[in-house]
């Protein structure tokens, strides 16, 4: 799983950019609202997840509530 920021492809003059720029804002609010609910985490946490892309296995993502568990099949 991997947790980022909200991306866009926008283009205008600098009042599109500013409203895309408010746009991905708010998403990024809703994905924290959503993520903030799923696992506990505090926002600023989340924020920093989302900023730095951040790759998580199975494991960690059981272990930060992203995921409730994991299934091997063979």
């Amino acid at each position: 799983m991997m947790i980022h920021n909200p991306f866009t492809v926008a283009i205008g003059d600098s009042e599109e950019m500013q409203k895309a720029n408010g746009m991905l804002d708010e998403v990024k609010e809703s994905i924290i609202n959503a993520y903030e609910i799923k696992t506990g985490l505090p926002r600023d946490k989340l924020s920093q997840l989302m900023e730095a892309e951040t790759w998580l296995n199975a494991n960690k993502a059981v272990d930060l509530k992203f995921a409730d568990k994991y299934v091997v099949e063979f």
